[in-house]
């Protein structure tokens, strides 16, 4: 793998290859590892790493392009290819007193290659519980529109990468419509008080549920003086992403068109049904 800068802690465990043997060396006693692939709170911690060993192995021809740091954090985003799909998977550590990883959060952005991954995974992982695929059934969306709060000043030129989508919405007349459409399916943002800095960009992160199914997000902010030029947003869990994606698609396919969205890839619903009706 590439690396722009040679770094030490995540930087340096994801250049040099992040699977099972590494993550079992880095992580100190009782670390939590958060997949990209579920939240599901019952998984053994040898299967978690495992999980994000696999789900990080999954990114092909991978380049480390962004590297964050401070407060005991490191983050690093990874660029890569998945069924000759772009895909950016970004990786959050915490450490502990000891400068040693206490806690590894994995997140992806593109939900086509997001999905992919998943059905990867989940045939080279088949030992772990069903529980670990589990798609739980969420309210229809009611429609309810409201606009997005703007938590920073937008650039005219803005353009939001959104975690789901697959091209980036711009001007900002259209990238705020499209953050106005997902908060409206998700709710209320429960900002994170912290925040890692690499030059003109922010890494920040936030937490919402849709219909009580849990997603948290994190977002890369490039500023331009005062105001925000471009976001890049990944997700987590899976589960979620998707349901984001069919809601956000439902609700204005027709107006952005199909640059934005993959014709093959089922909504919420339909890949629910088709998963209970495969073969455990």
């Amino acid at each position: 793998m590439k690396v722009a800068t040679a770094r030490r802690g995540l930087a340096g465990l994801v250049a040099e290859g992040l699977n099972v043997r590494a993550l079992e060396r880095a992580l100190a006693p009782g670390a939590a590892l958060q997949s990209a692939i579920t939240a599901w709170p019952g998984l053994a911690p040898i299967d978690a790493i495992r999980l994000v060993a696999a789900e990080t192995a999954a990114v092909g021809s991978p380049v480390i392009c962004d590297v964050f740091s401070g407060k005991g954090h490191q983050a690093v985003v990874v660029s890569g290819i998945v069924n000759g799909e772009p895909v950016l998977q970004l990786l959050l550590a915490a450490y502990d007193a000891q400068g040693v990883i206490a806690r590894l959060t994995s997140f992806f952005k593109f939900m086509y290659p997001f999905t992919s991954v998943r059905e990867q995974v989940r045939r080279e992982l088949n030992d772990l519980p069903q529980a670990v695929w589990s798609m739980p059934a969420i309210a229809p969306d009611d429609g309810a529109y409201h606009e997005s709060i703007r938590n920073f000043d937008y650039a005219p030129d803005l353009v939001f990468n959104s975690p789901v989508l697959r091209t980036g919405a711009t001007p900002e007349s259209i990238a705020y419509r499209v953050l106005s459409h997902a908060s409206s399916v998700y709710g209320v943002r429960r900002w994170s008080d912290f925040a890692l800095v690499s030059g003109t960009k922010q890494l920040r992160f936030f937490n919402v549920d849709i219909k009580g199914q849990p997603l948290w997000l994190g977002n890369v902010l490039t500023f331009e003086t005062k105001a925000i030029k471009e976001i890049v947003s990944f997700s987590r869990p899976w589960a979620s992403a998707l349901a984001l994606y069919t809601r956000v698609k439902a609700r204005i396919g027709e107006e952005l068109g199909g640059a934005f969205f993959w014709p093959d890839l089922p909504d919420y619903d339909a890949y629910r049904e088709q998963q209970d009706r495969s073969p455990q």
